[in-house]
């Protein structure tokens, strides 16, 4: 579910923002397929089909925070990854720090992110798995079950801290008495 849209929203199962930042480079560069993603991230799969969900495990994330968009090829069964313009702002700059605030700016903008952000801001709640599991069925609808959701859980928490970190959000850490700003906002006027 994203904010007031009634679509669930897809829970990333990867937490390194760079390997976000790594698969927009390969679908800017051509490999654009779920299949060619997961060749290019290591899958051992000898099927097309794991492969490909092994691609999808970075496709859809991306596409999911506004970096990419699926395009279903005319006269093929498969899709391809086309990239949104800020997808493409990142491809095309040199420098690793605009790339990691575009890329910032696009998690600031998914609700499970903004989500979490707002409990452990805002609300009187740490920032732990079972928060973000909480978050996870909220907006997903229900549960993913077994392995699944605490991997997600995981991988969210670890994009948050990353993106809260970047973005220099104090938020309501586990185990920590109130908000914990980070250090060069604690020197600040």
């Amino acid at each position: 579910m994203h904010g007031d849209d009634e679509e669930p929203a897809y829970i990333p199962q990867i937490g390194d923002p760079h390997k976000f930042i790594k698969a927009v480079d390969l679908i800017y560069s051509g490999i654009n397929t779920p299949k060619g993603l997961g060749i290019e991230f290591g899958s051992n799969a000898k099927k097309d089909k794991d492969l490909a969900r092994r691609g999808d495990y970075l496709g859809r994330p991306i596409m999911e925070i506004g970096l990419a968009e699926r395009s279903h090829l005319e006269k093929q069964t498969s899709s391809i990854y086309v990239l949104t313009d800020r997808g493409e702002r990142i491809a095309q700059s040199n420098d690793q720090e605009t790339r990691e605030r575009l890329l910032a700016e696009a998690l600031l903008g998914f609700y499970p992110v903004q989500k979490i952000i707002e409990e452990t801001t805002r609300g009187d709640k740490e920032l732990t798995k079972e928060l973000i599991q909480e978050i996870i069925t909220l907006v997903t609808f229900g549960d993913c079950g077994g392995t699944t959701n605490p991997r997600r859980a995981s991988s969210l928490r670890a994009l948050v801290n990353w993106v809260s970190r970047w973005a220099g959000i104090p938020i309501r850490r586990e185990g920590n008495d109130g908000v914990q700003l980070y250090i060069p906002y604690i020197y600040a006027n």
